[in-house]
């Protein structure tokens, strides 16, 4: 399991902070390391609430180098100050009371806020950082590989169950039924996909595409998804039907619906079965497109496809591209090498020998 839970609700999502050490020379540094800190250093009220700081340096190897700032309790700015190699060169004060009061407040020690999205830490438990969100990187990677795999399950028999019944009808009936099948086929194949899906995302309510945003998505991909293997589905009842155990079948007395899918069915499903981790190949990477150009699921789930959206709205974060991609092309080959195998054991030539 990763190390910090996905949750679409923020309830685990925290903004993580580290502590600063100084040393006996008083260079600000990291616990454990005596190289000197360069970077923003913050003073903050509650680290319940990091995003309510008190006061904020910039350090330059390890001494107050460049402007700093402070803030009250309701967030306003109150004090501004600059710094030049440790040495106080200006301040001002704008808040009420007095401001060696207000900078002697109570707050937490000078401390490294990784604000979201968070470079990758082992010490923070954030392994590939974190999301411009705040959701650790790996879980939400793994509750992307959930949906994807939740997709396939209803995908996947959903479109071989209706491109395999309506091909087999076209072979095994032919004529007139064929025809106007063929025709319905091309005029949904002509529609355009993109358009589909962008209608709906903008019709659909936000609350039903809140609670069923996965399957609306699916529904529109299986619609536009089973036709391709209708046609091979078809060749091959065509082929079969013409066979005699086919004509033997009818003089025993079978009935039609028997013969089909009793019979035809499994002589003709075999080139169908080479093609299911494809159709999973292809359905990861139209879930990842969709949600990259904008139309797909809703935020609550987790998705490649947003990540990487994110990542390069985020350029200055490549752990958000790099983390993505490596795994979209990881499960793409790996499913690409699994088509290839079954391919390979359900080949009819790798049993044929010719003398």
């Amino acid at each position: 399991m990763p190390v910090v839970p996905y949750a679409p609700t923020q309830d685990t999502v925290t903004v993580p902070t580290q502590e600063l050490d100084k040393r006996d020379d008083g260079l600000l540094c990291f616990p454990g390391s005596d190289r000197p800190y360069s970077g923003l250093a913050a003073k903050i009220y509650d680290l319940d609430d990091p995003g309510r700081m008190h006061l904020r340096y910039r350090y330059r190897e390890g001494l107050k180098d460049g402007a700093a700032d402070g803030w009250d309790r309701e967030n306003n700015r109150v004090y501004g100050a600059q710094f030049s190699q440790g040495s106080l060169v200006s301040e001002s004060w704008n808040g009420e009371g007095e401001m060696e009061a207000f900078l002697s407040q109570g707050s937490t020690e000078l401390s490294v806020v990784y604000y979201a999205p968070a470079p990758p830490s082992f010490k923070m438990g954030h392994l590939l950082g974190t999301t411009p969100q705040g959701y650790d990187v790996l879980a939400y990677l793994y509750g992307g590989l959930q949906v994807n795999f939740k997709a396939a399950l209803f995908y996947i028999p959903s479109i071989y169950l209706i491109g395999i019944t309506i091909g087999l009808l076209m072979g095994f009936f032919g004529g007139v039924f064929d025809l106007f099948v063929q025709r319905m086929i091309e005029v949904f194949s002509n529609i355009p996909f993109l358009f589909v899906i962008i209608i709906v995302s903008a019709s659909v309510p936000v609350p039903i595409k809140e609670k069923s945003g996965l399957g609306v998505i699916l529904l529109i991909l299986i619609l536009f998804s089973w036709m391709g293997m209708t046609y091979l589905m078809r060749t091959a009842a065509l082929k079969e039907k013409a066979r005699d155990y086919v004509a033997a079948s009818r003089i025993i007395g079978c009935s039609t619906p028997r013969i089909i899918f009793k019979h035809i069915l499994p002589n003709a499903v075999a080139i169908l079965v080479t093609l299911v981790p494809f159709s999973v190949s292809g359905l990861v990477m139209g879930l990842t497109s969709l949600d990259y150009l904008g139309f797909g699921l809703p935020p609550k789930y987790a998705t490649w496809g947003t990540l990487l959206k994110d990542g390069l709205g985020n350029l200055s974060a490549p752990w958000l591209v790099s983390s993505s991609f490596l795994c979209l092309v990881s499960l793409l080959i790996l499913v690409t090498f699994i088509g290839e195998a079954v391919r390979e054991a359900f080949d009819p030539k790798k049993f044929t020998y010719y003398k």
